[in-house]
């Protein structure tokens, strides 16, 4: 039965799954709990689907009243987080350049995968270049691509180059800021 119509008990049929308007905590019998709520009434069915029926939440507001609500029991289970900063002067753009991250943070590395690095500040491609033979100018791009080998510990960096402009190049990046997030 399409979902918002009547099935025969009078509940409306709302498929496999919904969203909670809400989310919220309380304590029953001494046991602490989250809780997916605002979810609209009516009849939830598997239709087939093995992991259904389900309440989905939005991920922040989960986070949200986990961290507001029960941060200590939080930082107890997964301890706590921390941030490690590299900086790096690439110099041309077209030249890769890595990070023994292994050799930095020995007890994580091999735990660690892509997502847990970002930029922090400071990427900057700035190409001097001539144009048409008679004047300078500088173009400024914020391209850096860059990717992690868990089993090597090793990050590297990849600059956005080469930039093809007409006239001649001459292209850098300079201090780019990179972060690793993790927990300990």
């Amino acid at each position: 039965m399409p979902t918002g119509l009547a099935n025969s008990s009078g509940g409306k049929q709302r498929g496999p799954s919904q969203w909670a308007g809400g989310v919220g905590n309380g304590t029953e019998g001494g046991t602490p709990y989250i809780s997916f709520n605002h979810i609209p009434e009516g009849v939830y069915n598997a239709k087939g689907y093995e992991w259904a029926p389900e309440i989905r939440a939005d991920v922040d507001r989960v986070i949200d009243k986990l961290l507001t609500t029960y941060r200590s029991k939080v930082v107890e289970k997964l301890g706590t987080i921390k941030r490690r900063t590299w900086s790096v002067s690439t110099g041309s753009a077209t030249t890769s350049r890595t990070i023994n991250v292994k050799s930095a943070l020995p007890n994580v590395y091999n735990r660690l995968t892509a997502n847990n690095f970002g930029i922090l500040s400071g990427v900057s491609a700035v190409a001097n270049v001539h144009v048409y033979g008679n004047q300078d100018s500088d173009r400024t791009t914020s391209s850096v691509r860059f990717s992690y080998n868990a089993s090597s510990g090793i990050l590297t960096i990849n600059p956005a180059g080469p930039i093809v402009y007409q006239g001649g190049l001459a292209l850098w990046m300079s201090n780019v800021t990179i972060a690793c997030w993790y927990i300990e």
